[in-house]
């Protein structure tokens, strides 16, 4: 088994954060906050919610933050499902989970699940503060 098939923590930086309806799947789970942090991504507003694209340029950060998951494996095929993944088929997904480092505000740094879009949004607006709580406020 992988180090990435045993992670149990999930870094969030859409509607799933604290303040947004949907946070209540985590709330409801009892999760473990782990703090507030960033990841290296270019973020859109895709309406309702944002999507992410990964990006290997440092200045890129999106602002979310990180739980610790206490049924990953049940929790995950949950959000699996609201984020409209499916392993099986990863191309036709809404979004991929992919394994991601979070960088928290303490500095340290950890390895998370992380939902991406499978690629970059056509006309979809730049959230340029790469928080999508702050754009929504």
């Amino acid at each position: 088994m992988s180090r990435e098939d045993q992670l149990a923590e999930i870094f969030v930086y859409g509607t799933l954060r604290k303040g947004f309806v949907p946070h209540s799947y985590l709330h409801g789970w009892s999760v473990r906050f782990l703090g507030e942090g960033t990841i290296a991504g270019i973020l859109y507003d895709l309406g309702e919610y944002p999507g992410a694209v990964p990006s290997d340029d440092p200045d890129n950060e999106i602002r979310g933050e990180l739980y610790e998951l206490t049924d990953p494996e049940n929790q995950l095929r949950v959000l699996d499902g609201i984020e409209e993944f499916d392993s099986a088929q990863p191309e036709t997904s809404l979004f991929v989970r992919k394994s991601a480092r979070v960088r928290l505000r303490t500095g340290k740094e950890v390895a998370a699940w992380v939902y991406f879009l499978p690629r970059k949004p056509r006309n979809a607006r730049l959230i340029a503060s790469g928080d999508f709580a702050a754009a929504h406020s």
